[in-house]
């Protein structure tokens, strides 16, 4: 997923940069994409936008369970 346009993204910010990021985020968490989203969050930091964490929530709570999810490692399912 995010090989389409994250990796290749120009080397500074642009000005929608936060709100960009932040639904890429928002998308790849809520797809339980967990892992994906973890680059994504890295390049975000702090700085999570009201939209569109605030669609499914408190955007605050929802921001930051998805990056401690995508921080944590990957469970193993059983068998």
């Amino acid at each position: 997923m995010l090989e389409r346009w994250w990796r290749y993204r120009a080397p500074r910010p642009h000005a929608c940069f936060a709100d960009d990021a932040n639904y890429l985020a928002h998308a790849s968490s809520f797809a339980n994409r967990h892992h994906e989203a973890l680059e994504v969050f890295d390049a975000i930091g702090p700085y999570a936008t009201q939209v569109p964490w605030s669609y499914c929530g408190q955007a605050d709570e929802l921001f930051l369970r998805h990056r401690r999810w995508a921080y944590s490692p990957p469970r193993r399912r059983r068998r």
